[in-house]
């Protein structure tokens, strides 16, 4: 078992890193230990083996489907970016307790306040008016902008 904790931190280390394909590699002997592990172990901890069996092949499951997306953590932080998604996460969670909350005369359902968040995210891209001015062409037109000014 000390060698799946060693696995364990070798796969930290090489997410941080950005390196795909080695924590990739890692992943599958970390599945691969702990299946040959399991027979062997008591029962409190073959249970415990079999847990984290699931959990490193969702890893894994995880690892191989994005493979081409994963930051290089380390070269952001040395740039003195921001690793971190709390701020944002923080700011919806706040967003959709306040309307979600059962107090609110007015509810949110669970599609609607997808939908809130999709706009929320492409307007802090900077993508909303860009989308939205596809979907409506004459929407910021100057020809609209002139109707409505005060003469």
């Amino acid at each position: 078992m000390k060698q799946c904790e060693r696995l364990w931190r070798k796969i930290r280390d090489a997410l941080w890193h950005g390196h795909a394909s080695k924590s990739i590699e890692l992943a599958r002997m970390l599945a691969a230990s702990l299946l040959e592990e399991h027979p062997r172990l008591p029962p409190f901890y073959a249970s415990c083996a079999v847990t984290s069996y699931g959990a490193a092949t969702r890893l894994l499951e995880f690892l191989v489907n994005n493979r081409t997306t994963l930051p290089n953590y380390h070269r952001e932080r040395r740039a003195g970016r921001r690793i971190s998604t709390a701020a944002a996460e923080s700011v919806m969670n706040h967003l959709i307790n306040r309307r979600s909350s059962k107090r609110q005369q007015m509810r949110w359902s669970m599609s609607g306040a997808h939908y809130v968040l999709l706009a929320r995210v492409e307007m802090l891209d900077g993508r909303l008016v860009e989308h939205f001015t596809h979907r409506f062409p004459r929407f910021r037109s100057p020809e609209i902008q002139l109707q409505s000014q005060p003469f």
